[in-house]
């Protein structure tokens, strides 16, 4: 006699599989091939260096992540720093580049999907001026066992900062009564100034050691995320460069600031490819107009990327320096062009 099985479990199970598999794509086609990407994947033009114009700022690179653990409602928005080595300053070439009057410019986009809603995003973003003192693992060069790529190096803020510190970090910003700030009637006080002051006057004790060397939580500015700045097709109609992906995603300039640095080699390796932690806040309550229900916080880290003739390199150079590290200071670096400065950088690395 012959005896048949019941197929069900096994087209549940098939169907199920299926299913699973075919929401894991739809997962993953919005994700990053890394946690930060740079230039060859948002299609930077190319002439044999990284070089994207976005309005008035020309970048040397750019680095996109996505903002992790982010509400529903405002799924899919991303951060994009672009960092601008100007060629203006008065240096002295005596001191052989090593006078600090070289402007580094870092400026910080909010990358939105096309159907959301900005003009209702509420909320705060705090930039962390001063890197972790750890670093994102470099990738060796041409499988050498010394000479790393820190332009190439990408990651995520837990594998530079104690997961210890992101959580007691979000959990405050999180915590503070934003509507109560928001809504004070005299006008002294606002949503993202409570922010300030509470990281000023009582910073994470968990975070005594996010700049390193016992500094806290160093120099940061904490701006509003609803004044940020939408970068306009008029805008930006001279250039071919749009640092985000999905290409039909806004952009929208919420921060920027400059330092000064030296000439060297080092120094710019270190200005244009050091970490930035960006805390994100966005804020719900009655007293704005809000995307989301509950006040989330998010730290992410952004980091400009540059992946550009790493199979091609001889050598390639870190931040320290070592025995392997081509150094620019043999090169006359004083009043170049940012274009030029980019070619001297990648070529010789």
């Amino acid at each position: 006699m012959l005896h048949s099985k019941s197929t069900t479990p096994i087209l549940l199970f098939l169907f199920s599989s299926l299913s699973s598999a075919l929401a894991q794509g739809s997962s993953n086609s919005s994700n990053l091939p890394a946690p930060i990407v740079g230039c060859t994947d948002v299609s930077c033009p190319n002439d044999g260096w990284d070089s994207c114009t976005v309005a008035d700022n020309t970048f040397v690179g750019v680095g996109l992540a996505r903002i992790p653990d982010i509400p529903s409602a405002i799924s899919g928005l991303s951060l994009v720093k672009g960092v601008n080595i100007s060629e203006s300053g008065d240096p002295d070439s005596s001191t052989h580049g090593a006078d600090e009057t070289r402007p580094y410019k870092s400026v910080y986009y909010l990358g939105a999907p096309s159907e959301l809603d900005t003009s209702a995003l509420s909320g705060c973003g705090v930039v962390f001026h001063d890197p972790p003192t750890r670093h994102f693992t470099e990738p060796k060069v041409n499988g050498s066992s010394v000479n790393v790529d820190t332009r190439a190096a990408t990651g995520s803020c837990p594998d530079v900062i104690a997961q210890s510190c992101i959580d007691a970090l979000t959990r405050q910003a999180r915590g503070l009564d934003y509507d109560r700030a928001g809504s004070n009637s005299t006008g002294s006080s606002s949503p993202c100034s409570a922010l300030e002051r509470a990281l000023r006057d009582n910073a994470p004790e968990e975070c005594g050691d996010l700049t390193g060397a016992g500094d806290g939580l160093g120099e940061f500015s904490v701006v509003s995320l609803g004044d940020a700045e939408g970068v306009s097709a008029q805008r930006n109609s001279s250039s071919d460069c749009w640092p985000v992906l999905p290409k039909s995603d806004a952009l929208l300039q919420f921060a920027e600031d400059t330092v000064r640095n030296n000439y060297t080699n080092e120094a710019n390796l270190a200005e244009v490819y050091k970490i930035t932690p960006v805390l994100t806040v966005f804020t719900s309550g009655s007293g704005n107009n809000s995307l989301v229900d509950e006040t989330s916080a998010q730290l992410t880290c952004l980091k400009v990327v540059t992946t550009q003739n790493t199979d091609n390199a001889e050598n390639a150079t870190d931040t320290d320096g070592g025995d392997g590290a081509a150094s620019l200071s043999t090169v006359n670096m004083l009043g170049v062009s940012a274009a030029v400065l980019g070619a001297v950088m990648f070529s010789l690395l």
